[in-house]
């Protein structure tokens, strides 16, 4: 029997993900649910900048999460980078029985670091697997620091983020929730 995987992915929706950012940001998203076994897999989505707001509570009906992808926008928890996404993440995968991840997309530096940090570490103590994936001008100290191994870690171009994210996808599909890459 397969474990079950749930996964929330976390998208920066400040103001410099505006335009193809956040059209890239959408893409990689629809390919990463694509690339999953909705029978085995559980997928959320998470908007922070400012504020934070629950886009999608984990969810295996394809339809929802497209959805839920689709109507990303900037503006809706605000502009800057005040909030962190790791309290929500550890909320809401605390309770999940099974493999848990929380993907986390940033395209900049963020404020509060080393509150984002500790409560990614925190994460990380209950083995809810933290991956950070960054473009841009991403700081790749901050998402090493953030992320639950070096492995876990990613730094691409923005138009690669489709294949990161697929990659991501595949790999967990295939390996039962063990990320390897």
């Amino acid at each position: 029997a397969r474990v079950h995987l749930t996964v929330y992915l976390a998208f920066d929706l400040s103001g410099s993900m505006s335009g193809q950012p956040l059209t890239e940001a959408k893409r990689a998203a629809h390919a990463f649910a694509e690339q999953c076994d909705l029978s085995n897999t559980s997928i959320g989505l998470i908007g922070f900048s400012d504020s934070l707001r629950v886009e999608l509570d984990a969810s295996q009906n394809a339809k929802k999460i497209s959805a839920a992808i689709n109507a990303l926008e900037i503006g809706r928890t605000g502009y800057g980078n005040e909030t962190h996404p790791f309290d929500e993440i550890f909320k809401r995968l605390h309770p999940a029985k099974g493999a848990r991840y929380g993907i986390v997309l940033a395209d900049g530096a963020w404020s509060h670091q080393d509150k984002a940090i500790k409560q990614a570490k925190r994460c990380h103590a209950d083995e809810i697997e933290i991956i950070g994936i960054g473009f841009g001008s991403a700081d790749e100290a901050f998402l090493r620091a953030i992320s639950s191994s070096d492995e876990h870690s990613f730094f691409t171009d923005m138009n690669k983020l489709t294949a990161t994210f697929s990659t991501i996808a595949q790999e967990l599909t295939e390996r039962g929730g063990k990320l390897r890459i």
